[in-house]
């Protein structure tokens, strides 16, 4: 199986506003590697409605690189997201989602969001 990373909010904003140097070096140790980052839908929505103007062509810059793939929010993905739980925003949900079914590691600054949502969902805190 091909390994990767779950790019939440957090970790995509931090990457357009460059305001953490380890996003910054994953993403580029992952382009020279070949590591998979996959981008859930609904934080790539979150992260283009928060980010100012100037931060959103390093955006457009990595819809354009071929390690980044989109996880859509199909119908069959939303009832299974919603499920994880109600308490939690919807951007967590997915990415929690994506996690699981990739069973890849999620890149956050906000490891407690994804605290016991499931047992098998592994974060790689940024800062």
């Amino acid at each position: 199986m091909i390994g990767g990373r779950i790019l939440d909010t957090t970790a995509l904003r931090a990457a357009a506003t460059g305001t953490s140097l380890y996003v910054q070096a994953f993403i580029s140790a992952a382009r020279t590697s070949g590591v998979v980052l996959a981008v859930p839908t609904v934080a790539w929505q979150c992260t283009w409605r928060d980010c100012r103007l100037e931060d959103r062509p390093f955006l457009q810059l990595m819809r354009e690189m071929s390690i980044v793939v989109f996880d859509d929010l199909t119908p069959g993905a939303a009832q299974a997201a919603g499920l994880l739980g109600t308490e939690h925003a919807l951007d967590v949900l997915h990415v929690a989602w994506s996690a699981l079914i990739r069973d890849w590691d999620v890149l956050t600054s906000r490891p407690e969001a994804f605290l016991g949502i499931h047992p098998d969902i592994g974060v790689e805190p940024i800062d």
